[in-house]
């Protein structure tokens, strides 16, 4: 069958609003596993409707150049009406074309979105790659979609939600993301402050996560943490080195390190075998210790992105984040003896929020020794025990546009009691001016330019935060 896989058409601008020029460009990694898992019996092609910056119109043209059996989409809670927008143009070339619906939003909500959306046939709830290869098993030999674990779809106009499927085990036995069919992999996902290590691949090497913050869903991965072996892991970034010269690599893991052992094996793996990388990755202060930064850094770690949140550890506790002040200090502290660079993301207007406790995290945000920071604006995402309690604590506005389910909105889907929509988004802009305008960080951005890149990437930002 010819199967057509597309990351909706979406502006950098309604994910990131104004300061969308600074942002980075992720590919599409979901799709890439599928199309690995697929490709070997069936015509794959991916349309990257982000990158490629598609119209709906140029969309169509190349829906009908390909003629597809099935298009499957991707999509995430913000990117989601664009996903509709996709259905829409599929079916408008042709009804008969089968399309396929995964990722975060409908795995966290398969149901309402099955009963409002008729524009899609199938949902594919959770990790896809089974499920897909299923899946296309039972339209090829016209099975009952009932057997398929993992999927919601309509029969007379009843939901039906099947037996959920279980969580791959062992990551190792997936292959490699087919990232060869994205059109102009790497350059397009070079992010903008990485000038210094083109090109730069993104890898993902575990999934899932036990801990239960309420603003945050594992719809997709669940709550079981899986890892690649640290074998695997330096098996694919030799494959990118030596198919696409990759010389830095972004782990997308939203817990990298929860395995320390496997992070040491796989840093000695890549000292022992002398290899030419630089890298950075996402995970928890309670996650490293001193001799795990010290062993990243020796193995080419230079940036390591922590989710802070709050500044109050009432509120952080309010979040059931699992951490202390105490400990952030102290881990953020270790990572800069450590020479590796640290990246904290907060959180501004949670439940229970006062504009003392926003204070509180800005002042905290600013006594850190950080690199770079990013302020988010409280979104109730579905699926989320936040989702279900928000209503307790102040007001959602027009929940169901699912364009408006960003970190840095022009306008807001969650009010906390006692704050308002102009205070909260003049308060992130404060944040932003407070921590990149002190002259020592102004300092050590001048000292850093060193290419026209690096140059339009901070006056882009400059302007992002005087506008």
């Amino acid at each position: 069958m010819r199967i057509l896989l597309v990351n909706p058409p979406m502006k950098q601008g309604e994910i990131y609003s104004k300061y969308a020029k600074g942002a980075p460009c992720f590919p599409p990694l979901g799709l890439c596993y599928i199309a690995s898992m697929l490709e070997k019996n069936h015509n794959i092609k991916i349309i990257d409707g982000v990158t490629e910056k598609l119209t709906l119109q140029q969309l169509r043209n190349a829906i009908q150049k390909f003629d597809p059996d099935i298009v499957g989409i991707t999509s995430t809670t913000v990117s989601f009406l664009r996903a509709v927008d996709t259905a829409k143009v599929v079916k408008s070339v042709d009804k008969d074309i089968i399309v396929i619906l995964g990722g975060p939003h409908v795995s966290a909500i398969p149901k309402e979105t099955f009963e409002n959306y008729k524009c899609f046939d199938i949902g594919v709830v959770g990790e896809g790659e089974y499920t897909m290869l299923d899946l296309l098993q039972a339209i090829e030999k016209q099975r009952k979609l009932k057997t398929i674990r993992g999927i919601v779809f309509r029969k007379n106009r009843k939901i039906i939600i099947t037996q959920g499927r279980e969580s791959i085990k062992n990551l190792d036995e997936l292959p490699f993301p087919a990232r060869h069919l994205l059109p102009n992999f790497p350059d397009v996902y070079n992010p903008p402050h990485y000038e210094k290590r083109l090109p730069v691949a993104h890898m993902i090497t575990s999934r899932g996560c036990p801990y239960r913050c309420i603003f945050c869903t594992q719809a997709v991965f669940g709550r079981t943490w899986r890892g690649n072996s640290p074998k695997y892991m330096l098996q694919e970034v030799t494959h990118l080195i030596e198919k696409f010269k990759i010389k830095d690599i972004l782990f997308q893991d939203d817990l990298f390190t929860f395995s320390q052992l496997r992070v040491m094996e796989f840093c000695d793996l890549l000292i022992n075998e002398n290899i030419d990388l630089t890298w950075s990755c996402s995970t928890r202060v309670n996650l490293v210790n001193k001799l795990l930064l010290e062993k990243m850094y020796k193995a080419g770690c230079r940036t390591i992105y922590y989710g802070i949140e709050s500044g109050d550890q009432n509120i952080l506790n309010f979040m059931n984040k699992g951490i202390t002040l105490k400990h952030v200090i102290k881990v953020i502290n270790l990572t800069k003896l450590s020479g590796i660079e640290s990246y904290g993301s907060f959180i501004l207007g949670f439940p229970t929020e006062t504009p003392e406790t926003i204070e509180k995290t800005i002042e905290f945000a600013l006594k850190l020794p950080l690199d770079a920071v990013s302020f988010h604006i409280t979104v109730p995402y579905p699926g989320t025990v936040l989702s279900q309690i928000a209503n307790q604590y102040g007001t959602t506005c027009r929940p169901d546009d699912w364009s408006r389910y960003r970190g840095h909105p022009d306008d807001l889907v969650f009010i906390a009691h006692g704050l308002t929509d102009k205070f909260l988004i003049k308060k992130q802009k404060e944040a932003y001016r407070r921590f990149y305008f002190r002259f020592p960080m102004i300092l050590r951005k001048l000292k850093e330019i060193d290419s026209l890149g690096k140059v339009k990437l901070y006056i882009n930002g400059f302007l992002s935060l005087i506008s």
